[in-house]
């Protein structure tokens, strides 16, 4: 089944042809597994936050906090950065399998021990903390299913 057509010739993608002859290769693109789209969904909840440094209340706002400080605010917007790095670090692992140990285990050290940091101050939090921990969840759920070898 062809996705497009290359001068009357049905392809999947022009990987699938060569320059000196035209001739079709075997065509065999490699799809995600389930382990790398569990990794990448972990990743993506890591990542999320990096869109607060788009603004200097988008950190505030996603915490449902009040107006801060400049010190707070630039104290939030660098945990922003530092979710994207490794948000985008689990995501590079789905692609890279020898940087997966890596990856999961910082993500799973971020995610599990703001989980504890919740669980033991759980007085006078707002309500979009408790989203985010709803998330830091499912991304700890992902991260240790995506290490299960058994399932799949």
């Amino acid at each position: 089944m062809a996705f497009f057509t290359i001068s009357g010739v049905d392809a999947a993608c022009y990987c699938c042809f060569t320059k000196k002859n035209n001739s079709k290769k075997t065509h065999n693109p490699k799809m995600l597994d389930r382990k790398q789209i569990l990794i990448i969904v972990a990743g993506t909840i890591n990542f999320i936050p990096v869109f607060g440094l788009l603004s200097r209340t988008g950190p505030a706002k996603m915490y449902g906090l009040a107006k801060q400080q400049p010190t707070e605010e630039l104290l939030l917007r660098h945990r922003s950065a530092l979710f994207g790095v490794l948000g985008g670090f689990m995501i590079y692992s789905a692609f890279k399998p020898a940087l997966r140990p890596a990856a999961k285990l910082c993500g799973l050290a971020s995610m599990v021990s703001f989980l504890l940091l919740y669980m033991g101050s759980s007085t006078g939090l707002s309500a979009e903390m408790s989203k985010v921990v709803k998330f830091d969840i499912l991304g700890i759920l992902a991260t240790v299913a995506s290490s299960i070898t058994i399932i799949w």
